[in-house]
């Protein structure tokens, strides 16, 4: 898969923070207006785009490991994405961000998008008390461990309309910058069920089973990036 001509669509990034997806939830929504790519890492000296960072705007973390070499039963993933229009700034951004801080809200968010979807109740109380103990749980996770494994970035331009012809017809550049980090398989699961567990250690009833399968699927599944960056400009 050579990226380095290839027109694609972008993700939907404008927000400061840090902000990721479950990668089993759907794929990256696809922009109507293509998005070019002008420059990339290692473009100087003639070298592809790496196959992985495809497959992160692609969605597909089982070859995200696969071509990192890293074993999906061995390695957690999380990848962060940053983006803006001054590549050092975006860098040091996202490298300097609080990972572990931002693996914790992303968690959170997933897995309450995760019960939302899920719950059946129609109980307001109900689904209040279901996103209290998600909070809980994921407060209980203990992230530990992780290892910066890849990053790479990219310059794209996304057009204003349809089919650009003139550089007019496309909004400014800016630079997207991938950084995977991974922890331990069986460190981070175990992790898991030690804080699930102990969520759920007051609650034995049939609907807080249902709860705390939800949540072990959610907090197991690789996290993909939605958004990091500087603020909208």
């Amino acid at each position: 898969m050579k990226l380095q001509k290839i027109i694609f669509a972008a993700l939907a990034i404008t927000v400061l923070g840090c902000t990721s997806v479950s990668a089993k939830a759907k794929k990256v929504k696809q922009n109507k207006n293509p998005v070019e790519q002008m420059d990339w890492q290692g473009a100087a000296t003639g070298r592809d785009i790496p196959d992985w960072v495809g497959y992160v705007v692609d969605g597909d973390t089982a070859q995200i490991a696969k071509e990192l070499k890293m074993p999906e039963d061995k390695w957690q993933i999380f990848v962060i994405h940053g983006q803006g229009p001054n590549l050092d700034f975006v860098k040091a951004w996202t490298d300097n961000v609080d990972v572990i801080a931002e693996v914790a809200q992303t968690l959170s968010r997933v897995v309450k998008t995760d019960l939302q979807a899920n719950m059946n109740s129609s109980d307001p109380a109900q689904m209040n008390k279901a996103l209290d103990m998600a909070d809980r749980v994921v407060s209980l996770v203990e992230i530990n461990g992780l290892e910066k494994k890849s990053q790479y970035w990219i310059q794209t331009r996304t057009a204003k309309v349809k089919k650009p012809k003139k550089d007019a017809d496309y909004m400014p550049a800016v630079y997207n910058y991938y950084v995977v980090y991974a922890m331990d398989k069986g460190v981070y699961e175990e992790s898991i069920r030690r804080a699930v567990n102990k969520g759920f250690e007051n609650e034995q009833t049939s609907e807080a089973q249902a709860l705390k399968d939800v949540m072990m699927a959610s907090l197991t599944q690789t996290i993909l990036p939605e958004s990091i960056g500087e603020p909208a400009w």
